[in-house]
C-alpha cells in the first residue's frame, strides 16, 4: 500500500529533524514543517503543487538559485526557469561538496534519473547540508 503524501512527509521531516539540534537557523535552507520556511511567499504561489502535495525542504538562495523538495517532486531553478522532475526514478546522486570543504556557503549537485534526465539541486554547506540530502535519500528509500 502506497504511504499518502502527508505521512511521506511525516517521516522524512522526522528523519531530518532528528539529525540536528535546534535551532534550525540556516542561511538558504528551510524545512516545512510547523515553521515558516525562508522560500518565498510569492515563488511558492507559483508553484502548482498537485493535489495532497506536500513540501518538505528547501535551498533557497536567490530568485535565480533555489532548490524545492516536495513529496512528489524535485523543483530546481538556475537561471531563467525551473527544472522540474518526479522525484521517482532516480538512478545516482552526486551532491557535490555538501560539506563545504571549499568553503562556499552552497554546492551544487545533481540528481541522474532512470529516464536520462538530469536535475541540479543546490545544498547549503555545512551544518545545515543534509536537510536536503536527508530529504532525497529518505523520500528516494519510501518510494
Amino acid at each position: 500500500m502506497e504511504k499518502s503524501d502527508k505521512s511521506k512527509k511525516s517521516i522524512i521531516i522526522a528523519k531530518i529533524e532528528r539529525s540536528y539540534i535546534p535551532p534550525f537557523d540556516f542561511e538558504f535552507t528551510g524545512i516545512f514543517n510547523e515553521q515558516d520556511s525562508n522560500f518565498p511567499k510569492d515563488l511558492l504561489n507559483e508553484i502548482a503543487l498537485k493535489e495532497e502535495e506536500e513540501l518538505i525542504c528547501s535551498t533557497y538562495v536567490n530568485d535565480q538559485v533555489w532548490t524545492l523538495l516536495t513529496t512528489r517532486r524535485i523543483l530546481s531553478r538556475e537561471g531563467l526557469s525551473p527544472d522540474v522532475h518526479s522525484i521517482k526514478g532516480i538512478k545516482k546522486w552526486h551532491f557535490g561538496d555538501f560539506k563545504g570543504y571549499s568553503k562556499q556557503p552552497y554546492t551544487k549537485g545533481f540528481l541522474f534519473f532512470e529516464d536520462d534526465k538530469t536535475v541540479p539541486v543546490f545544498i547549503e554547506t555545512g551544518r545545515a547540508s543534509m536537510v536536503m540530502v536527508n530529504g532525497i535519500m529518505t523520500l528516494n528509500q519510501i518510494e
